[in-house]
């Protein structure tokens, strides 16, 4: 299986949420366009999938996190702050989460 989903868990959605209320990807704009309506964090996606019996070949993400702080630079400083608290692993900070899984045939 391979997922992927907006990434609340970088530093800028998070900045995002102190901000606004939601998760960067999580408005009213992006349900209306995009469908986004329920966010998920990583751990959360990990606890799902691992109960479910999926095994995490490789997690990782992808985009600039930053990029919706561009043009607010007191917005894109409390990201890197946040970014810099949060001491999530690099790979993991992109604006898409992506994971490959496995589940085992019984």
């Amino acid at each position: 299986m391979l997922l992927t989903t907006p990434n609340i868990d970088s530093a800028t959605s998070k900045a995002w949420f102190l901000r606004f209320g939601t998760f960067f990807w999580f408005d009213d704009a992006r349900y209306r366009n995009d469908g986004h309506i329920t966010p998920i964090t990583q751990w959360q996606i990990d606890k799902a999938f691992t109960e479910a019996g999926f095994t995490f070949l490789w997690k990782g993400s992808f985009g600039d996190p930053l990029r919706p702080t561009i043009g607010s630079l007191r917005f894109r400083l409390l990201a890197k702050v946040i970014s810099w608290i949060s001491k999530q692993d690099a790979r993991l900070g992109g604006e898409i989460f992506v994971a490959a899984l496995e589940k085992p045939r019984t």
